[in-house]
């Protein structure tokens, strides 16, 4: 079994504080010398592991990304009704909302304001929406309750729509304490059924 190898304190400590420091005060107002101050390491340290500051904002974007598709993007595919996969979605989504606030609020901002890394970003996006898309497609030929009217597109945006708010709301007020996951639940699948 190939295992990865452990991060070097200093590389960790640097993406530590740019992920704070990023969602903060923004990649654009943040310098690399702040890092390294909150990091407790020099600047030339951050340089060593990251060439560059886009070079940490690249890493936190891949980290994100690989945490995503470790988790939730191998277990669609083993969802075999709309209660199963809005199950997955609300629990797996919001927990993982919840434990990568900063790299989100980060991603977010750059989605806003950098159209370099637009592309990077799409990326993520169009992942998840084929993901969900193709399960919906499976559960659509074995079950009768999804709504007809609703095709696999509008069952996505929905779904998506409806976590997405809870994530830009939680801008305002952080995601400590999670929504009712079965309420959350209920109302999702209230949109997507026919009784």
């Amino acid at each position: 079994m190939d295992k990865a190898k452990p991060m070097p304190p200093g590389k960790k400590k640097a993406l530590a504080a740019a992920k704070t420091l990023f969602a903060k005060q923004g990649y654009q107002k943040t310098t690399t010398q702040e890092i390294a101050d909150l990091a407790g390491v020099s600047q030339a340290t951050v340089f060593k592991y990251f060439s560059t500051k886009e070079g940490l904002l690249e890493a936190i974007f891949a980290g994100l990304v690989q945490d995503s598709k470790d988790g939730f993007f191998n277990q669609i595919p083993e969802v075999t009704t709309i209660e199963e996969l809005v199950d997955l979605v609300v629990s797996d989504r919001l927990d993982f909302f919840r434990d990568h606030h900063e790299e989100i609020r980060i991603m977010f901002q750059e989605y806003l304001t950098n159209s370099v890394n637009y592309d990077k970003l799409q990326q993520i996006f169009k992942t998840a929406l084929a993901a969900i898309s193709k399960a919906v497609q499976k559960i659509r030929q074995r079950e009768t309750k999804l709504n007809p009217v609703l095709t696999e597109t509008d069952i996505v945006r929905t779904i998506v729509g409806f976590l997405g708010t809870y994530v830009l709301q939680s801008y305002s007020a952080p995601l400590t304490a999670l929504p009712d996951k079965e309420l959350l639940e209920q109302q999702l699948l209230r949109s997507l059924t026919v009784d």
